[in-house]
């Protein structure tokens, strides 16, 4: 078993179980996040990198916006904000 297998494997879990331990309140807390973080995401456009999505996220997580999930819950939306960094390198390619 390679190292990477084990890391996917061990990353997987750690998401399992917190997912597990979040009340169905925060999931659609969430589920609410996600489609509007998407919907200004669609709005920008990678020329400009997404300027509108990123700040919509840094507002959830400082408690200013228009969404407050828990803090037991923002490690979700820094996952959000890790994946369209890795998106927006890739885009440039």
């Amino acid at each position: 078993m390679s190292i990477l297998h084990l890391f996917t494997f061990s990353w997987y879990s750690f998401f399992f179980f917190f997912s597990l331990n979040e009340s169905s309140d925060v999931r659609q807390k969430f589920k609410n996040f996600t489609k509007e973080f998407r919907e200004h995401e669609r709005l920008g456009s990678p020329a400009n990198g997404y300027q509108d999505a990123r700040n919509f996220a840094t507002q959830c997580l400082s408690g200013a916006g228009p969404m407050i999930l828990p803090k037991h819950a923002h490690w979700r939306i820094y996952m959000v904000l890790a994946d369209l960094s890795k998106r927006e390198n890739s885009l440039g390619k």
